[in-house]
């Protein structure tokens, strides 16, 4: 029994280790704080089907943001301390966005 330990940790070793390596779509998520008055980072690059979640990192809880992405068409609810709002991408391009709660506020999505 004792012979057979070292195969078979070995043969469970590379089962685990061979599987692949490659991450899921779930796990391609690009993180955005918005602190600050500011989005950090301020540009994200993403594949097409990613995910971006803006996160509202403000310690003053009356401090709210919006995402408003309009080459997309698309505006969060206002998104309060503590809270985040995702978006999942589609077609592929250069897109401003920005807070119109906070002026100059602003970043650029790149979706390839």
């Amino acid at each position: 029994m004792r012979r057979l330990v070292g195969p078979l940790l070995i043969a469970g070793l590379i089962l685990v280790t061979s599987g692949s390596v490659r991450p899921s779509r779930a796990q391609d998520v690009t993180l955005v704080s918005m602190n600050s008055d500011l989005f950090a980072p301020i540009v994200i690059t993403i594949n097409a089907g990613a995910t971006v979640v803006w996160s509202n990192d403000e310690p003053d809880p009356r401090n709210s943001h919006n995402i408003i992405i309009p080459g997309l068409g698309i505006e969060s609810p206002l998104v309060f301390p503590g809270e985040a709002w995702s978006f999942t991408s589609g077609a592929p391009g250069t897109f401003e966005y920005f807070c119109d709660l906070h002026e100059g506020m602003v970043g650029q999505l790149i979706v390839q």
